[in-house]
């Protein structure tokens, strides 16, 4: 969760630069939650189904890889959303926002060989 901190983190301090320094903040705060939240379940998840065992070996490690991949190019996607909108209001919490698909992707790659 260190490269979601960061993020936020430098999104606040760039937002409060040259945005409105409360909004930079709270949208800079309920990424970095929302990112989190999003690695706690998917863990939870996949913790569960490591521990009952309802998906072969195969399934599961394809689960993950399917996890995994499309968080990375909803990341990917997002961010080149984000500067296609580069002239308009909402670019910054678009930018800010791209991160959450992260929780998911460092969820399924902290299970990818742990089964």
């Amino acid at each position: 969760m260190k490269v979601p901190f960061i993020w936020c983190v430098g999104a606040a301090v760039i937002g409060a630069a040259f945005f409105n320094a409360t909004d930079a903040i709270l949208t800079s705060v309920m990424v970095f939650l929302m990112t989190w939240v999003s690695f706690t379940i998917t863990s939870f998840m996949l913790g569960i189904q490591q521990n009952i065992g309802l998906l072969s070996n195969l399934a599961y490690d394809r689960v993950i890889k399917f996890i995994w991949f499309s968080a990375a190019f909803g990341f990917v996607v997002s961010v080149i959303c984000a500067v296609g909108k580069v002239s308009s209001s909402i670019f910054f919490f678009t930018a800010v926002s791209s991160i959450v698909y992260f929780g998911f992707a460092l969820a399924a790659a902290r299970k990818w060989g742990e089964y």
